[in-house]
């Protein structure tokens, strides 16, 4: 069915500070821009269906060009900012789910669950498996995760931590090392790596805690006013970012940011409004928000299954709504009746092959593909 609203899958901003989305929910290519905080619907990618939901896990723009991995196909959407057209890269299919990138200089590293890194390279369009000695360790590594695996990045790469467990591994691209960790707590969620530390984010705890790699304790930061979270949630926080050394938390079931206290060993609540919380009832592994941007003086938090965009200022912490769903759908509906030419269901299957829009569509192939 088309759903009522938008929820933000991957994104990528621009050097403007236009933010390109992938729908969570649905096939949808969105633009916003935080200049005029307008939210447009640009195209349908291609090859996939309409109603096709988490159809990719990660973004990265590169020279007025979005690059979006697929989470369950081996095939990367490239949108060009200039002329409005997508295309496709296609690698050979893979056992796990696609879930990060990674630039360095030009070439592109794509991570799987499965622990397998391919290396695309921009300017030669060739794509090829990592046959380095850390890509063959990481693998090794991953076989050992009990349970599925979670990602995050870091300025040298990925970190990947085995959900719900204590272990984690660390994939730095430059230097070409993968080494695995087995931090002194369990519950694994996500982990970060800011200013020398890892931090933890769990499944179970409103709390977060920090590991400087060596010791045998973490030490813990406690949050304050949580009386009002609904403790049947799972994974309370979405996503950490640092902000000018500060350290944020996104929360995942409210328009609230928590900021870390070192001298108090707490997180706060810096940004955001505790009211717009989600509500007891609601599905606890659908919160409100799951990614956040930081550009200029705001942060940006981007909805799973609230109806807004929220824009937090970080000089005073005031809070604005910037987004109407109710025109973003109607923009949808009209594309979508125009590519079919009014002859589709909206609860009905459909692969988008070609349309009369604005988005051309081509599909370019590496020349070159490896196992």
């Amino acid at each position: 069915m088309i759903k009522k609203h938008v929820g933000m899958d991957a994104l990528a901003m621009d050097q403007h500070g236009n933010i390109y989305i992938s729908d969570i929910f649905q096939n949808g290519l969105y633009k916003y821009s935080s200049g005029n905080e307008e939210l447009q619907f640009l195209a349908v990618f291609p090859d996939a269906g309409i109603n096709e939901k988490n159809l990719h896990s990660d973004a990265v723009y590169i020279k007025e060009n979005i690059y979006f991995l697929c989470y369950n196909r081996p095939v990367i959407h490239v949108y060009s900012c200039t002329d409005s057209e997508i295309r496709e890269i296609r690698f050979e299919e893979d056992r796990g789910h696609n879930l990060r990138l990674f630039l360095r200089e030009d070439t592109l590293f794509i991570l799987s669950d499965s622990g397998n890194i391919r290396e695309y390279n921009i300017s030669s369009n060739t794509i090829a498996a990592c046959s380095k000695n850390y890509a063959s360790e990481l693998r090794n590594y991953i076989d050992k995760f009990k349970t599925g695996s979670n990602c995050t990045k870091y300025q040298r790469g990925f970190i990947l931590c085995e959900n719900g467990g204590n272990c984690f591994v660390k994939v730095d691209v430059i230097n070409e090392t993968s080494r695995m960790y087995a931090a002194p707590c369990d519950d694994l969620r996500m982990v970060y790596l800011f200013a020398g530390r890892y931090w933890f984010l769990k499944n179970h705890s409103f709390n977060a805690a920090a590991w400087d790699g060596r010791s045998t304790c973490v030490k813990e930061y406690q949050c304050v006013h949580n009386e009002w979270i609904n403790r049947n949630h799972f994974f309370p926080y979405a996503d950490m970012v640092n902000s000018g050394g500060d350290l944020y938390i996104v929360n995942h079931y409210a328009a609230l940011a928590m900021k870390v206290n070192e001298k108090t060993s707490s997180l706060i609540p810096a940004y955001g409004q505790e009211s717009r919380q989600c509500p007891a009832n609601d599905n606890p592994y659908g919160g409100l928000y799951g990614r956040c941007a930081e550009y200029g003086d705001c942060l940006y938090f981007f909805p799973c299954q609230s109806r807004d965009i929220v824009r937090i200022s970080k000089k005073d912490g005031q809070i604005k709504y910037v987004l109407s769903y109710a025109d973003i759908n109607k923009d949808y509906m009209k594309q979508i009746d125009i590519m079919f030419e009014g002859d589709i269901l909206v609860d009905e299957e459909v692969t988008v092959a070609d349309w009369p829009l604005r988005c051309l569509v081509r599909e370019q192939k590496p020349d070159e593909t490896l196992l």
